[in-house]
């Protein structure tokens, strides 16, 4: 019985010590690639398209490109990223365009929407070793690693008067902060601080109409309201009280003076309907029609530098000119059949008219010549100013804003439409940094500070 325990226990020795003989020990290079296979640790980085600026609602300019850098290269198919982030409508965040991989890197690249109504965007991005959707919906997968990007809206306009059922037609800022804006059914508002705020001022017309469709001023103390028919009420207050004095109207019929043009207190000239041209040196009481120029274009604008030099701008292209107080006026060769509703002198040789179909023109020698100027813009164009002879900003009907800085030779879309305002009759730059706009009942701001000339279109 003994004997047999020893023979067993000698077997049983001897099978051990045959199987540790037989087992090979691994290689150097085995063990490296055993580690390496366990090695999953990878690093994300942002290429390109991370930390931009666009529009709320739009497509950002560049491409967001994620790289992802294992530090085990084998098997780089096999990391994915995968994209959180706050919750955004399905055709807004970010869009997987297109992947390619160097052998040591995986590239990602994806457009990039920012949601209609967030001024700031964040996704967090996560790279995955092997997680397929199944596994990942069951909370399967380890993330490696992480990276946040961020992007930024551009401002919409800002909305700082609305009148739900009247609309505002024109305004007018002076230089020491007040302004007024009038509208009808509106009546007069005034500003006490720039535009900021806004509050009703009716009744300031003796008796206490609303039906305001215009207001100009020729210094701080005097200036006129216009109603219905083109009368108009004037103050000498700076437009604490307005009071009827004797104005006849310069056209004749509802609305049918287009525009003014001071060249002192008493002497303005009005352009309109069908041609007409008028003139009045004793502040509105008489107007005198002018008859030398065969044309029934209708006129929309005009813009003066006084003592004595206006341009007018109407249907067709037409332009007009004036050197001797509007006694006599002169058809100027236009290089466009837009019709001109606004303008702006920046000097007695350097003017500009915008207008229908985006459309601006220019001259540098005082109406010799004018030159088309491209501005990339569809609808009109409702106001144009420039700030010394280089920089100048215009807005379109559906609230675009472009600027030049090389005196309108070339033009760029800083703001687009339908970006917090969508319908645009008239602004007012009150300054090179803040503009207002109106149209319907609504009054918008724009700082624009916030917009330069390289941010996104």
């Amino acid at each position: 019985m003994t004997e047999h325990r020893l023979s067993v226990c000698i077997v049983l020795i001897m099978s051990l010590l045959f199987a540790y003989s037989c087992k090979k020990e691994a290689s150097p290079l085995e063990k490296e690639e055993e580690e390496m296979v366990s090695d999953f640790t990878v690093n994300l980085s942002a290429i390109s398209g991370d930390h931009q600026h666009g529009f709320a609602g739009h497509q950002l300019t560049d491409t967001l490109v994620i790289k992802v850098t294992p530090n085990n290269a084998n098997d780089l198919a096999k990391y994915r990223l995968r994209v959180t982030a706050e919750h955004f409508f399905p055709q807004e965040g970010l869009r997987l365009v297109g992947e390619a991989n160097d052998g040591q890197s995986n590239y990602y690249k994806y457009l990039w929407i920012l949601p209609a109504e967030k001024t700031e965007h964040r996704i967090t991005l996560k790279a995955y070793f092997n997680c397929d959707d199944g596994i990942y919906a069951i909370g399967g997968c380890t993330v490696l690693d992480s990276i946040v990007v961020a992007a930024s809206a551009i401002p919409k306009w800002d909305t700082v008067y609305l009148h739900a059922h009247a609309g505002i037609s024109d305004v007018h800022f002076f230089d020491n902060g007040e302004a007024y804006a009038v509208g009808p059914g509106v009546g007069v508002l005034y500003s006490p601080d720039s535009g900021y705020t806004w509050q009703s001022k009716s009744p300031i017309v003796d008796d206490n109409r609303d039906d305001i469709y215009g207001i100009t001023f020729y210094d701080r103390t005097t200036g006129y309201l216009f109603v219905t028919n083109d009368y108009a009420y004037t103050t000498h207050d700076g437009g604490q009280t307005f009071t009827f004095e004797d104005w006849t109207p310069p056209i004749g019929g509802h609305l049918s003076t287009k525009g003014y043009g001071f060249l002192d207190r008493n002497t303005l000239l009005a352009v309109g309907i069908n041609g007409k041209l008028s003139k009045t040196t004793d502040g509105g009481k008489n107007w005198q029609q002018y008859a030398g120029l065969d044309l029934i274009h209708s006129f929309y604008c005009i813009t003066c530098i006084p003592p004595a030099t206006c341009y007018v701008g109407g249907e067709a292209g037409v332009l007009l000119k004036t050197t001797n107080e509007g006694t006599t006026w002169h058809v100027q060769e236009s290089p466009m059949n837009n019709m001109w509703y606004v303008g702006h002198a920046v000097s007695e040789q350097t003017v500009y008219f915008g207008g229908q179909q985006g459309g601006i023109t220019r001259t540098r020698d005082g109406g010799n010549t004018w030159t088309k100027l491209s501005t990339g813009l569809f609808y009109d164009i409702v106001a144009l100013r420039f700030f010394g002879t280089d920089h100048g900003y215009a807005i379109s009907a559906i609230g675009e804003i472009i600027e030049t800085r090389d005196g309108g030779n070339t033009w760029k879309t800083i703001l687009i439409g339908n970006y917090g305002m969508n319908q645009v009759t008239g602004a007012h730059f009150l300054d090179e940094h803040t503009v207002f706009a109106y149209g319907g009942g609504v009054l918008v701001r724009y700082d624009l500070k916030t917009l330069t000339t390289d941010s996104n279109q």
